[in-house]
């Protein structure tokens, strides 16, 4: 028999895991809501066990507290063994400064502005396609390419690198947490990622990239595996919460605004449900 919705949210109040195919975004919502109304902290046994700070006060005083709360080991659980790790939020002052400061360039608000045409030409083009049709999947067709267009404008990623970052994002995200090592998902990651620096060192440009790839700290070279990690994050976090969150506005604005025909509710839906 099904589970119910309470017997789901029992369930992951008791049993905290996000990893579960059942902890749905509505879900989660009801969950994180109903964690922090409990006093003190949280105990999930999934994956071998896990405290859970749910509470302002608890994350604010973890934050300023990085010798007993360390993000060193990694921020996400479990980690697959060889698993990247993600700058700078896998890393503790002082390399998690070091890090930031690596990847400002890019955040830069004169960069941004300079952007601003080219993106604005993208998301034309993008809607532009789909409005020629007449129908789209506005996942697939605006919100991702969108996505990765824009962060490949940001970064100076190739357009070889753009067709695979999505693909490898989600076998990144589907393996991490259940193969016991990286084998089957880092590598192929990771060799986009080395292309790409290879080709930024062989052939610069004023792309953030090119800078990255010959930035020094102290004199010395960045490691390959201190590149890779800032990469890996820019091209996960550089696109998917912004397809996510892209995919799911639209969404919300269909539910609001369009008539509940059946052939409307299957367009706005077809977006929400390949985001999630």
């Amino acid at each position: 028999m099904a589970a119910t919705q309470q017997d789901l949210i029992s369930r992951f109040t008791e049993k905290y895991d996000y990893h579960d195919p059942e902890f749905t975004p509505e879900i989660a919502e009801i969950v994180h809501r109903e964690i922090r109304t409990v006093p003190g902290v949280t105990y999930s046994a999934a994956h071998g066990g896990i405290w859970i700070l749910a509470r302002y006060e608890h994350v604010a005083m973890a934050f300023k507290d990085y010798a007993t709360f360390s993000s060193a080991a990694g921020v996400f659980y479990p980690r697959a063994e060889g698993a990247p790790k993600f700058s700078p939020i896998d890393y503790d002052p002082p390399e998690h400064r070091v890090l930031r400061s690596l990847m400002a360039p890019s955040l830069q608000h004169e960069q941004v502005d300079r952007l601003e045409p080219a993106v604005v030409d993208l998301a034309a083009g993008l809607v532009r396609a789909i409005a020629e049709r007449g129908h789209g999947d506005f996942t697939e067709q605006l919100a991702r390419p969108l996505a990765i267009g824009v962060l490949a404008l940001a970064i100076g990623l190739s357009e070889s690198a753009q067709e695979q970052i999505r693909d490898l994002t989600s076998q990144l995200w589907a393996r991490y947490s259940r193969d016991p090592d990286s084998t089957r998902f880092w590598p192929a990651f990771r060799e986009l990622l080395a292309a790409e620096v290879r080709r930024a060192r062989e052939r610069p440009d004023d792309s953030y990239l090119s800078h990255l790839a010959g930035a020094k700290v102290d004199g010395a070279e960045i490691s390959e595996e201190t590149l890779h990690s800032v990469l890996v994050s820019y091209c996960i976090a550089g696109h998917e919460t912004t397809m996510n969150t892209i995919s799911r506005l639209l969404w919300y604005r269909g539910q609001a605004s369009l008539p509940r025909s059946p052939c409307r509710t299957r367009t706005w839906a077809s977006a929400s449900a390949s985001t999630w």
